[in-house]
């Protein structure tokens, strides 16, 4: 897999199992737990590297529950479910590690931030999903590849 100079992407949770390399046509469905960044390549490896080392021993639940609707983005025009369960611990720690190493300012990550699935048909609120694992997701040149898929191993 040829690498940019500029790693641009974000990282989710995924609901289905899926393979480290394989080329998307689009992105499974997911949590979103880190929206777009863009690293330096080697910068990438380092952050990489950090979740390597931390994500197989993060103790918290991997069942969430689909939440209401709401609508986020620039014009409150995304439609969104929200999800409870222990994401925004995750989606915190995970934004520390990226964030140290990112080039540019990662938005929508203020005190407000939600735990989110964008791509939420036939979902219903009380819906429970169980998290398989964690995954970078890369674009660039018009392709998106799935980098880097990290398990939950001490998940309940």
């Amino acid at each position: 897999m040829n690498k940019p100079e500029l790693a641009r992407g974000f990282i989710g949770a995924v609901f289905e199992d899926v393979d480290e390399g394989e080329v998307l046509d689009s992105y499974p469905r997911h949590i979103t737990l880190v929206p777009p960044f863009t690293l330096p390549q080697l910068r990438l490896e380092v952050v990489d590297g950090q979740l390597q080392g931390v994500l197989p021993n993060w103790v918290g639940s991997s069942t969430v529950r689909v939440g209401r609707e709401e609508f986020f983005g620039d014009e409150g025009d995304v439609s969104v479910r929200v999800v409870s369960g222990s994401m925004r611990t995750l989606h915190d720690f995970l934004c520390g590690a990226v964030r140290k190493s990112s080039i540019d300012n990662i938005q929508y990550i203020g005190d407000n931030w939600q735990p989110h699935i964008t791509d939420h048909e036939g979902l219903v609120e009380g819906d429970a999903l169980a998290v398989r694992s964690v995954c970078m997701f890369l674009r660039g040149n018009g392709v998106k590849t799935l980098y880097r898929r990290y398990n939950l191993d001490n998940a309940f």
